[in-house]
């Protein structure tokens, strides 16, 4: 019994996959409590205090990982916003997703001036918004970040965007959203990875115009 549970134990170390590894990990702390209640004739109840206290931190691991993996508490007309993200965990997305606010813009209302630090950043769920960067103006529409590239270098806006009364957006105030990223590694590596992924978009666009 206790050569099984070293063997799942060694095992859980292989997967990559945080579930596999917590589950793998559990089974083999319960076949070593097992193995403590019945190898002598008194349950040898340090180890099994010992192993109960890592038993209860494998399930704790494990139930936090059953709910980053899982849409059960994610709002029906969130589910369509959530799969805007490829990739995004839907517990990160909870997080991320409470950070910021739903909203329509102002006429005319601008969500970034050329050369200044935005105070937000803005994903565009519906609608557009005029772009106007080098003299030239253009028009994006939804699944586009505004404020991306100041977002992850900290430097101005590189071009000035309008919105109008029909456009819908998740806003995130820029300084609110850096500290949480900064607390937590995986808000952090998910937001980053949307922003390089929009950037690289609008880097291939421009050069299919070009």
């Amino acid at each position: 019994m206790i050569f099984i549970a070293a063997v799942l134990q060694s095992a859980a170390y292989l997967f990559t996959n945080q579930l596999g590894l917590r589950i793998l990990l559990l089974c083999g702390t319960l076949l070593y409590l097992t193995y403590y209640f019945v190898a002598s004739e008194t349950p040898l109840w340090s180890p099994i205090i010992a192993s109960s206290a890592v038993c209860m931190t494998s399930i704790y691991g494990l139930i936090r990982v059953l709910l980053d993996q899982s849409r059960l508490f994610i709002r029906a007309e969130d589910i369509a916003i959530l799969e805007r993200f490829p990739g995004l965990e839907p517990g990160v997305f909870r997080r991320l997703l409470k950070l910021g606010q739903i909203r329509y813009l102002r006429q005319d209302e601008e969500l970034a001036v050329s050369g200044i630090v935005p105070d937000t950043l803005s994903y565009i769920l519906s609608g557009n918004v005029k772009v106007s960067k080098s003299m030239v103006d253009f028009e994006v529409g939804e699944g586009t970040f505004i404020g991306e590239v100041s977002m992850i270098q900290g430097v101005g806006a590189t071009a000035t965007v309008t919105g109008n009364t029909h456009t819908r957006i998740i806003e995130w105030d820029r300084q609110n959203l850096s500290n949480k990223m900064v607390k937590d590694e995986r808000l952090r590596l998910a937001v980053e990875a949307l922003l390089t992924r929009d950037i690289a978009k609008k880097l291939a666009q421009a050069a299919k115009i070009d």
